[in-house]
């Protein structure tokens, strides 16, 4: 009966994407609340559990160190003069004091690196879930991230995964000399009619109401690796722009007549307001 009721939504909303993939949109999961920087929260979906590293780290201290560390170097891709310089620490004794577990990162300063980057509370403290929040994609927080001085990127799918040529939209800003990057919970398609282009379409009418062209947003295509990344929660960049692929000449055609598309049916309909 569910699944029944499930296909049934599908066609509704979906249009000419597959009903496998459509399932697939929708049990991604993207991340708790996040807060804009006026401290209103921004609603976001769930993040999924991946896993739970307390067992083999039993000392808080130590575990929360170990978390630390790699994503600053595997993940952020900082150096410790730079994670010193973010968290106005004197000395990078001080961090490293942190990182090897023989102090406790205060709880103020774990605040400003979740929020900053868009960090999911759980994964550094309990090693939980994804490592970034996404934000909810939807007009209204569209919207927001634009007012709030932030700048779209459309990343597509890579080589190995074209059928459905889905994408995710990035908002991206430099910030105290670090890039600041989130992505959307859920992917749109260029091959889709339904909610797919829908998810595409939230970003173009924004554009419109700013008077922002499509050559004004870049739609690059990403490797197989940034891409799993993405889907996995685990993408960042701080050369962000520089970073994901090249130019999607294919994806970008379409997000042009999509544009174009939408540009014409609001003219009409201004034409026909008394």
């Amino acid at each position: 009966m569910i699944e029944e009721l499930f296909k049934i939504i599908f066609n509704g909303i979906v249009g000419n994407l597959s009903y496998d993939k459509f399932k697939s949109f929708v049990s991604k999961s993207g991340t708790e609340a996040g807060k804009s920087e006026q401290g209103q929260s921004i609603p976001t979906s769930k993040p999924k559990i991946k896993e739970i590293n307390n067992d083999r780290n039993p000392d808080y201290k130590t575990a929360l160190g170990q978390r630390h560390k790699r994503l600053r170097e595997e993940v952020l891709e900082l150096r410790l003069r730079e994670m010193t310089e973010f968290y106005e620490f004197d000395k990078v004794s001080e961090l490293e004091s942190y990182e090897n577990g023989k102090n406790e990162l205060p709880l103020e300063s774990l605040k400003k690196l979740e929020e900053f980057f868009f960090l999911n509370p759980k994964y550094l403290e309990l090693g939980e879930g994804d490592v970034f929040r996404s934000f909810y994609l939807e007009r209204e927080i569209v919207s927001e991230y634009f007012d709030r001085g932030y700048q779209p990127l459309i990343v597509c799918c890579s080589n190995e995964n074209r059928y459905y040529l889905l994408c995710y939209i990035i908002f991206y800003k430099e910030e105290s000399g670090f890039t600041r990057l989130v992505i959307s919970d859920r992917a749109g398609s260029f091959e889709s009619n339904g909610g797919g282009k829908m998810n595409i379409e939230y970003l173009i009418n924004e554009m419109l109401d700013r008077n922002i062209r499509p050559h004004d947003v870049s739609v690059l295509r990403a490797t197989l690796c940034e891409w799993e990344a993405i889907e996995n929660g685990t993408y960042y960049n701080k050369l962000v722009f520089n970073s994901c692929g090249k130019f999607d000449h294919e994806c970008f055609e379409i997000f042009d007549s999509w544009y174009e598309e939408l540009l014409v049916l609001r003219k009409k309909m201004n034409e026909m307001q008394p």
